[in-house]
């Protein structure tokens, strides 16, 4: 039986069923047209011409964004630092549905400020707002991090600051206590 190719003209391709190659036999089942030419979305970046592939981005911008938290490829020189990891884990927890902290974060509708998503941008606000680098046997109650004042609030310059462990332990039990001694001295009848 010879083997013969694709009858669409052009294509030098080994026919696989109805007289189309591969490509062409997935178009007709697919949109019932082999001819079909399919219009390619291309990266949002200005002057990029490659092809989409997640968040309007190309391969090689959305691996720089991964890797880097900005399209432009040059690195921050962040990794591996803590304010990086922080910056990482509020990330996560607020558009990644996969994080096991999701829930108490995206999932509640908190979310992640826009300029933020270039770590650049978020380590310049840190610094600028009582970040400080400490050395890494700063024991753990007195490490900073950072806080939103608004529980309900969005990670987002006007909602955050940097306050150490202790002191957002503090606040937590203090705001449980003021809780219980409201429904205390005003029960729900």
């Amino acid at each position: 039986m010879p083997i013969t190719t694709c009858s669409i003209p052009g294509c030098r391709q080994k026919c696989v069923a109805r007289r189309l190659c591969r490509r062409h036999y997935t178009r007709w089942y697919r949109h019932g047209d082999p001819t079909l030419t399919l219009h390619r979305k291309t990266c949002s970046i200005p002057g990029c011409t490659g092809d989409h592939r997640s968040r309007g981005l190309c391969n090689l911008h959305y691996s720089r964004w991964l890797s880097h938290g900005s399209t432009e490829g040059t690195r921050h020189g962040g990794h591996g630092t803590r304010l990086y990891d922080i910056w990482t884990n509020i990330r996560s927890r607020c558009l990644n549905p996969n994080s096991q902290r999701y829930h108490r974060y995206g999932g509640r509708g908190i979310t992640f400020h826009e300029g933020w998503h270039d770590f650049a941008v978020f380590r310049d606000w840190a610094y600028a707002n009582g970040y400080v680098d400490q050395p890494a046997d700063t024991p753990r109650k007195d490490r900073l991090s950072i806080d939103r004042e608004d529980n309900d609030g969005n990670y987002e310059p006007a909602n955050c600051e940097w306050i150490t462990r202790s002191e957002n332990s503090t606040r937590g039990q203090l705001a449980r206590w003021a809780r219980y001694r409201a429904a205390r001295d005003h029960p729900v009848v």
